[in-house]
């Protein structure tokens, strides 16, 4: 199977092709931490990137050239660079999109769950959220949620006889 990279248009046009391929693999990243809810520090997502894993990513590149991206999208404020590493002698940079970066890329900023609600008969709802998900009286983690939500559609299912 190939491998194929993609970018936004309208950051190629603001800045240049090699900014937007980067941006979204950045995105990509960014967007993967933020739906499993790891690396937060600062109130913020980051992702832990070593210039020589992009370079797996990106083999037409080479790492100084993987270097100027980065440090150009620092300068241009779209991402910004910080160190969380427990073990002082790794160096890995970590990386988080900037508001300007979400912006342009048109992430949302703020992290709002989508809601599903149904009845499920007997006057009892059941509302599910990416987060957790409330049946009746009792509240289930992430980890049950997928469970519930096939029970809640079996029981769906059952009372509209579909």
């Amino acid at each position: 199977m190939s491998r194929s990279h993609s970018f936004s248009v309208e950051v190629a046009g603001a800045y240049n092709v090699d900014v937007a391929l980067m941006l979204q693999h950045m995105c990509f990243w960014y967007e993967k931490v933020v739906s499993d809810d790891v690396n937060k520090f600062k109130g913020e997502y980051w992702v832990r990137m070593k210039l020589t894993q992009m370079n797996h990513q990106f083999p037409y590149w080479g790492i100084s050239k993987i270097r100027h991206l980065v440090d150009k999208m620092l300068d241009e404020k779209l991402i910004k660079k910080g160190e969380f590493n427990t073990k002082k002698n790794d160096r890995t940079k970590w990386y988080t999109l900037t508001k300007k970066g979400k912006n342009l890329l048109k992430i949302s900023v703020e992290k709002s769950p989508k809601k599903v609600t149904a009845e499920i008969g007997n006057n009892k709802t059941a509302e599910i959220d990416s987060l957790t998900a409330e049946i009746g009286n009792s509240k289930y983690k992430e980890v049950d949620i997928k469970d519930r939500y096939i029970l809640l559609l079996e029981k769906i299912e059952k009372i509209f006889h579909y």
